[in-house]
């Protein structure tokens, strides 16, 4: 059993105990498990080679997802229905969230969901804040994305236990965030409960307000975007709002935030984004175009665009970065350009070079069925306000390809018996 992972070495061997008797995802790293060496232990859990103790198991399948694949754990679902008995019987609570987010990545969540919310109700109160807003996140990110792709009645299930076991965990989320002042804490908190459409901003809201932000880091910034996703904000909704945005605004005077952090600051913030902020900001994009990312510019793009302010500079730095890009580009990218892009065309704020690329990119997308209905209909609808004739024909031979993609679609979704209307 040992030379099969580790050969014959006494170093090896010493290694290998030590991996089973204290299986953390840190030993793994340690000794620098090989993709091959972790799934010739699964295979030996599989085989009752070894036994299959909910901590091997979770921290193994946690291991290989992060440094190599999610396949194995997709492919090898089943042994997390060992990791739940053992947690069962032995109440090692510690590995629910672990446990919960390799769920999130197995092929059939909706086998498992249900019996990982059990198990937190049972230990919730021997939790501490980190371990249930971890749990919190995870099971809103698991049900949500879940029944978005499918309706089956087993999704809708497991989807009605996550409801369930948020409403039931309210109660004593209150309690354990009293005086919590950890950012990203009750930020997971918020995003898990908006995801469930359950209502617990005020109090998270009131806990926020007593933090003082002398920074704007990556936290901060994902919390502004996470309030702003309300568009009902309540007057401590609003307060906070207004306290990351004064903090984000003094972090780009002070050149104390980075490239990632402004643009979803910006993003979130956008219609309290005056024009001067806008300008400065863009070009501390365009000086530093070496750090700047795809998403990063696109979502800098979607505020200039909304916003209707885009420099020379900033445009020159969209078109060079687009030809990079075009033939990897993804859906998300392309969602932030398409909002006010044909305001855009129109002000002559775009170097057509770029619109070239824009379309190009979208027609690989579409051929590759990467385009969805939200898309399409943003494509239609700013086809129709392009003021330019050849650019508009160049935009509606792309939206007839467009329209022949999702009848083809639509004809799959017929057959497999899921279609519910275009």
């Amino acid at each position: 059993m040992i030379k099969i992972i580790f050969r014959f070495s006494q170093k090896s061997i010493e290694a290998y105990k030590q991996i089973i008797n204290q299986p953390t995802y840190q030993t793994f790293r340690k000794f620098n498990i090989t993709f091959q060496q972790g799934v010739n232990i699964i295979d030996q859990i599989e085989n009752k080679q070894i036994k299959g103790n909910a901590k091997l198991i979770i921290n193994l399948f946690t291991y290989i997802r992060k440094q190599f694949s999610n396949d194995i754990l997709r492919s090898r679902q089943e042994l997390l229905q060992l990791a739940i008995d053992d947690i069962k019987l032995s109440g090692e609570y510690i590995l629910i969230p672990s446990l919960l987010s390799n769920i999130n990545y197995c092929y059939q969540p909706e086998l498992y969901l249900s019996q990982a919310c059990d198990l937190l109700l049972k230990h919730s109160s021997q939790m501490d804040i980190k371990c249930l807003s971890n749990c919190v996140y995870t099971i809103g990110k698991i049900a949500r994305k879940n029944v978005q792709i499918d309706h089956q009645n087993e999704k809708m299930i497991n989807y009605n236990a996550a409801l369930i076991t948020l409403q039931e965990l309210i109660t004593i989320i209150k309690l354990k965030t009293i005086n919590c002042r950890d950012i990203q804490i009750l930020t997971e908190i918020l995003i898990g409960y908006q995801k469930m459409e359950i209502d617990i901003q005020e109090h998270i809201y009131q806990q926020l307000n007593q933090i003082e932000f002398s920074k704007f880091k990556i936290n901060e910034s994902q919390l502004l975007h996470t309030i702003s996703r309300n568009d009902n904000l309540s007057v401590a909704g609003l307060e906070l709002k207004r306290k990351l945005y004064d903090c984000m605004v003094k972090a780009i005077y002070d050149n104390s935030i980075t490239i990632t952090s402004m643009a979803l600051g910006l993003k979130a913030a956008k219609e309290l984004v005056s024009e001067d902020l806008l300008k400065y900001c863009q070009e501390q994009f365009h000086r530093q175009s070496d750090k700047v990312n795809i998403t990063d510019l696109s979502m800098m793009a979607y505020v200039s665009f909304t916003k209707g302010i885009v420099t020379k500079e900033f445009s020159n730095l969209l078109t060079n970065a687009y030809e990079l890009l075009k033939e990897n580009a993804d859906i998300n990218v392309i969602n932030f350009l398409i909002p006010n892009i044909a305001q855009m065309i129109n002000l002559r704020l775009l170097d057509k070079k770029f619109i070239n690329l824009f379309l190009i990119t979208v027609k690989i997308l579409s051929d590759k069925n990467k385009i969805n209905r939200q898309f399409y209909k943003q494509f239609a609808y700013e086809t129709k306000k392009i003021e330019n004739e050849e650019i508009r024909n160049k935009f509606e031979k792309i939206k007839l390809n467009l329209i022949i993609i999702y009848k083809l679609q639509l004809q799959v979704l017929q057959c497999s018996g899921h279609h519910k209307g275009f």
